[in-house]
């Protein structure tokens, strides 16, 4: 794996510098690149976004400063960059832009334990908390001033893939790294709002046909569907989905939760559980992957075909 050393290398020999993330990006992946796109921009590197999701339309990250240049439009690789940098994209598929590996280097930062290492170029720290946290470091060891733009980036990267820093991944370390950042001014708890407790009209209309529609199976495995059908009534989008996957997990005696939804002509499944249920090696068996609580996959089959499949398995694995 490629040292923080080596990664400044190729940061100060590259002319232009190109960022993405995975599709459908969640806080920690638009936080991280935001953040390292403003430090790089800080030593007066040329760099450009590269995403292929529109984040003005719906996203809860609209706060951020940057998100507003986020549109969509710009998700191909040009032939003058020279680095290719992916951040929080555990496979090449998930990939947010188009690109030629054989004619850019790539970077990949993650901290997912089920990472692909399918860039040129791979720093995979599943240690970490969140691909902010690793972008923390890297700014720090590139010496970089973190400011309250770059703090409020990272914080906010920090705290949606902690679940507001109480899921199991939180650590020591991460708790310092929040302590630092709250330290440059940034205004934290506005942050914590319009992360988890501002929902746009939409996404609460989505809602209320999620709850209709959720089923409990064996009083143990929640499953959440999401179809166009819901999409188009409700008015929301894919990215407002990311963290509903979760709510199925504060419902007594749940252990797994199911999040299975329409997502560009496939079947994208999301995967939560409780007490060290190994969702993860679920999702590879499907050419996916995350972590051992948190998982996710993208699948050809139908929403039915894929709820009755996961149903059988989850139900195998929690009977022993």
């Amino acid at each position: 794996m490629i040292s923080f050393d080596e990664i400044k290398k190729l940061i100060d020999k590259a002319n232009k510098i190109g960022l993405s993330y995975h599709v459908s990006p969640d806080g920690d992946a638009v936080g991280s690149l935001l953040a390292l796109y403003h430090s790089l921009k800080k030593i007066n590197k040329h760099v450009e976004i590269f995403s292929k999701d529109d984040l003005q339309k719906n996203s809860s990250l609209q706060f951020l400063e940057g998100v507003s240049q986020i549109d969509g439009s710009n998700h191909t690789i040009k032939d003058d960059v020279d680095l290719l940098i992916i951040l929080d994209c555990g496979n090449p598929e998930r990939v947010s832009c188009n690109y030629n590996e054989n004619k850019i280097d790539t970077l990949c930062i993650d901290h997912h334990v089920s990472n692909d290492k399918y860039c040129k170029y791979n720093y995979i720290e599943n240690t970490s908390s969140s691909t902010g946290e690793i972008i923390y470091s890297l700014i720090k060891f590139l010496n970089i001033e973190i400011d309250k733009t770059i703090a409020s980036c990272l914080y906010t990267s920090i705290i949606t893939d902690t679940g507001g820093l109480r899921f199991e991944c939180t650590k020591p370390k991460t708790f310092n790294i929040v302590g630092d950042l709250v330290s440059t001014g940034l205004e934290f708890w506005k942050i914590y709002e319009q992360s988890f407790l501002s929902q746009k009209y939409s996404k609460v209309k989505l809602l209320s046909l999620v709850y209709d529609k959720l089923k409990m199976v064996d009083d143990k495995i929640c499953v959440i569907k999401i179809t166009n059908d819901m999409f188009e009534k409700s008015g929301s989008i894919d990215e407002q989905t990311n963290d509903i996957v979760s709510y199925g997990l504060t419902i007594d005696n749940a252990m797994v939760s199911i999040l299975i939804k329409s997502f560009q002509n496939k079947t994208k499944v999301s995967l939560r559980s409780k007490d060290n249920i190994n969702v993860c090696q679920v999702a590879e068996m499907f050419g996916g992957g995350g972590h051992i609580k948190a998982a996710a996959f993208v699948t050809e089959l139908s929403i039915d075909e894929i709820e009755k499949i996961l149903i059988d398995k989850f139900r195998k694995i929690l009977n022993g």
